[in-house]
């Protein structure tokens, strides 16, 4: 239950924030690059998002993979085994992708040396500084977005909060309604 309410909170940080950067950037996040440069908020989260679904260390999931890992190792070595290289392939693959998004080369105009707004404070589409922008079809202010917006960035902040909240602390009335859980599923209620 632990890793469910996670995963919970660190997929809707990553879809806020995936969302934040392709109001600012277009429909199409494989074109983002450099967003900690661009859009640090949004690249921060995104960073922090990425590796805490991986369940890389010290981030909120990695308790519960790592009490998943020891279980299995208990009764099933070589399922632990097979676990550690899926969650290694997973981990090389995610954050290859993830550090090309946040800290991977700026594109197009955004090279030439202009830097994208924050993404906090909105704009309507098609607002704001046009060159600053990737769009879609190669630079028409017209067709990407303006700076993000203005629900997904608190969202993001809000959900980057949980995250690192829940990396370093679990709160006792959370502990108490994921035992009572376990014990509703396990048959002891």
């Amino acid at each position: 239950f632990l890793q469910m309410v996670n995963h919970t909170v660190t997929k809707a940080l990553l879809f806020f924030a995936a969302g934040n950067a392709t109001q600012a950037t277009g429909p199409r996040i494989e074109r983002a690059r450099g967003l900690l440069k661009t859009m640090p908020l949004t690249g921060a989260a995104l960073l922090v998002g990425g590796l805490a679904i991986t369940g890389a260390p010290p981030l909120n999931l990695f308790p519960s993979e790592l009490g998943i890992l020891r279980a299995a190792w208990v009764r099933a070595p070589w399922v632990a085994w097979l676990y550690l290289v899926l969650l290694a392939i997973v981990f090389v693959a995610f954050t290859s992708r993830l550090t090309a998004l946040v800290f991977g080369g700026l594109p197009g105009a955004v090279a030439a040396g202009r830097q994208a707004r924050l993404g906090i404070t909105p704009s309507p589409p098609g607002g704001g500084d046009a060159e600053a922008r990737v769009d879609d079809d190669g630079g028409d202010p017209e067709a990407g977005g303006g700076r993000g917006s203005p629900v997904a960035s608190v969202s993001v902040v809000l959900f980057l909060g949980l995250v690192l909240a829940l990396s370093v602390f679990t709160p006792p009335a959370l502990v108490r309604l994921l035992q009572l859980g376990s014990r509703v599923v396990g048959g002891g209620a």
